[in-house]
């Protein structure tokens, strides 16, 4: 029958062959058993991924989908009998402080209920759905925002095309204003008609300017007067001398 010290190494050298690239021994003594290994989602979620050293040194992870963690064990001197120590070395920016606690509890709750039986490879595959699950989340999550973005957006566009919800209170001011409007554009409309129909008399006697601006012309015109007939003349033509002098009589040539 195989001693605890035995499960033990027997355990890590089946962790080494599932996960070469992932897995890392940092002791291996007797008492004193650790290991850290950086799970990763995968597209099945049944295992870390795993890479070739040329596609780990060339890939790029965009951020926004990077969802892995580094886990470290420590296994007590009494493992599987007694429930190992795991602690989170270096997660992704999109795993929060909550999802670690999440995660170690997970990860402890699944720990106690395989007491007596090697487990590290259960606990990191529980890592490796927990991880897939919470990547699934993100993505319905921001699906969501995305969806309500939109939606928003889309109701901003159709509400300038329905202007103004129109109430009865609303619809009484306006016919108020379009009645008193039409209003003044009829007396508008009366007054233009019965100017057009004026004779030009009354259009004078109207227009007040028209006869201030004759009696300033004829105010301004001193060689202009008017007979008993109220025939015009021009007193300009006519030398004074010759209309004083009595005894002038004009000569034939003139």
């Amino acid at each position: 029958m195989a001693t605890i010290s035995e499960d033990q190494d027997q355990e890590l050298e089946a962790l080494q062959a599932i996960y070469p690239k992932e897995l890392v021994i940092l002791s291996q003594v007797p008492g004193d058993v650790r290991f850290a290994i950086k799970i990763k989602c995968d597209d099945d979620g049944s295992q870390p991924a795993q890479q070739s050293d040329e596609e780990e040194e060339t890939e790029y992870i965009d951020p926004e989908k990077d969802f892995s963690v580094s886990l470290e064990f420590i296994l007590p001197e009494e493992y599987p009998n007694e429930v190992p120590s795991i602690l989170i070395q270096d997660r992704s920016l999109n795993i929060m402080m909550t999802d670690e606690e999440e995660l170690l509890s997970l990860l402890d709750s699944q720990a106690k209920d395989n007491l007596g039986m090697v487990m590290s490879f259960t606990l990191i595959q529980s890592a490796c759905e927990w991880l897939n699950r919470r990547k699934d989340e993100d993505a319905a999550r921001k699906k969501e925002a995305e969806e309500r973005r939109l939606k928003e957006l889309e109701e901003a566009e159709n509400r300038k095309f329905e202007g103004t919800r129109v109430t009865v209170e609303s619809f009484m001011r306006w016919k108020l204003a379009f009645d008193e409007e039409m209003a003044q554009l009829k007396i508008k409309r009366k007054v233009k008609s019965e100017v057009g129909r004026l004779t030009g008399r009354e259009l004078f006697e109207r227009d007040q300017t028209m006869a201030d601006s004759d009696l300033k012309f004829l105010g301004d015109d001193k060689d202009v007067s008017y007979d008993d007939q109220g025939v015009k003349v021009d007193t300009s033509l006519f030398d004074d001398e010759d209309i004083d002098d009595e005894d002038y009589v004009p000569d034939e040539d003139d």
